[in-house]
C-alpha cells in the first residue's frame, strides 16, 4: 500500500508539450484565455483548480514542481476515465470573467464561481493539451517553474488593471497577492514596507511584469488587447489550433464599473513610476485609457 501511494508522487512520465502552464497579471485576461482556449477539440484549460495553499506551504523547489506535476498527470487520467476534471467554474464551464460586472455600495465585485469537477465533453487523448493557469502563486514560483514547464503568462494595460483591482473582493484590491508573497518572502516584506495602499498596488503590479520580463521569453508572453483584437487567435501562441478562433471580443480595459477619478489618480502615480510594464507598454496606453474614461 505504500509503495502505491509513493508511486502517484513520482514525475509521470507525460509529453510535458502537451502539459501547459498559463500566469498573468492578475485581471488580466487569464481567465478569458482559459475560457477561449476550451473552446478548442484539443485543448482543456483549468480555472485555478490547485488548491495552493498546498503549494504556499512548501518551500522546497522539487517538491512544489511535483506537486504540480502530479495534479495534471491525475487530471489528465480523470479526464480520460471520467470525462471530468477540477476547475473553478460557473455553471459547470470556465466562465470568460469570475467576477459579476456590477459592484456593489462599496464598489466591490462579487465571485460568481465555484470549485468543483466539471465535465468535460469530447475526445480526450494523450495528445490533447491540458491547460492550467494560477495567475499569483506561477508568478511567484517563476523562476522555478520555467525549468520544468512551457509557461505563458497574460499582461494587460497597466492603467485599466489598477481599475479592476481597486473593484476586487480580494487581496489585489489592497495591493496585496497572499499567494505570491507565500512564494516569493522577499515580496512579502517589500509590501509590508509600503503604506500607501495606491503604492503598494504599483509596486505589486511592476513585480507581476518584472517577472515575465526576467523569466519568460517574449514569444510567451501575451497581451489581452492582442487576444480581443485577434478574437482569440494570439492565443495560438499556446495552442496552434487557436489560429481558428474568431470569437466576438470587446475590450474591456475602460469599464464603466472602474471609478474615473480613482483611475486618474493612479495614472498620475503610474506615469511618475519606472516600473517594468514599461517594457510592455508606453505611457502613451496609460493615458489614451484614461483620455476616454466614461465620467
Amino acid at each position: 500500500m505504500a509503495m502505491k501511494f509513493f508511486s502517484r508522487f513520482r514525475k509521470p512520465k507525460v509529453d510535458l508539450s502537451k502539459n501547459l502552464l498559463i500566469t498573468g497579471v492578475p485581471r488580466s485576461g487569464t481567465t478569458l484565455s482559459c475560457h477561449l482556449l476550451n473552446g478548442l477539440n484539443d485543448c482543456v484549460a483549468l480555472h485555478e483548480p490547485m488548491e495552493v495553499r498546498d503549494l504556499m506551504a512548501e518551500t522546497d523547489g522539487p517538491k512544489q514542481i511535483q506537486q504540480i506535476h502530479t495534479f495534471l498527470h491525475e487530471n489528465r487520467i480523470l479526464i480520460e476515465k471520467k470525462g471530468r476534471a477540477i476547475s473553478i467554474h460557473r455553471d459547470g464551464k470556465v466562465p470568460d470573467n469570475p467576477v459579476v460586472e456590477a459592484g456593489d455600495n462599496s464598489g466591490k465585485r462579487k465571485l460568481d464561481v465555484s470549485r468543483g469537477e466539471i465535465e468535460i465533453p469530447g475526445e480526450f487523448t494523450d495528445k490533447t493539451y491540458l491547460v492550467i493557469k494560477h495567475p499569483a502563486v506561477f508568478s511567484g514560483l517563476l523562476p522555478k517553474l520555467v525549468k520544468e514547464f512551457q509557461v505563458f503568462a497574460v499582461v494587460r494595460n497597466p492603467i485599466s488593471v489598477l481599475g479592476s483591482w481597486m473593484t476586487m473582493p480580494f487581496g489585489v484590491r489592497e495591493g496585496h497577492a497572499p499567494a505570491a508573497e507565500a512564494v516569493d518572502p522577499k515580496l512579502k516584506k517589500e509590501l509590508a514596507a509600503i503604506n500607501d495602499t495606491l503604492d503598494r498596488q504599483v509596486h505589486l503590479l511592476a513585480w507581476f511584469f518584472h517577472q515575465y520580463k526576467t523569466y519568460l521569453p517574449s514569444t510567451s508572453i501575451i497581451r489581452y488587447e492582442d487576444v480581443i483584437a485577434t478574437q482569440g487567435q494570439a492565443l495560438s501562441v499556446v495552442v496552434p489550433s487557436a489560429k481558428t478562433l474568431s470569437a466576438p471580443l470587446q475590450s474591456r480595459n475602460k469599464s464603466k464599473v472602474y471609478d474615473a477619478v480613482a483611475m486618474n489618480e493612479a495614472g498620475e502615480r503610474l506615469l511618475a513610476s519606472s516600473g517594468a510594464f514599461w517594457d510592455f507598454y508606453q505611457p502613451k496606453d496609460v493615458k489614451k485609457v484614461l483620455s476616454e474614461l466614461p465620467l
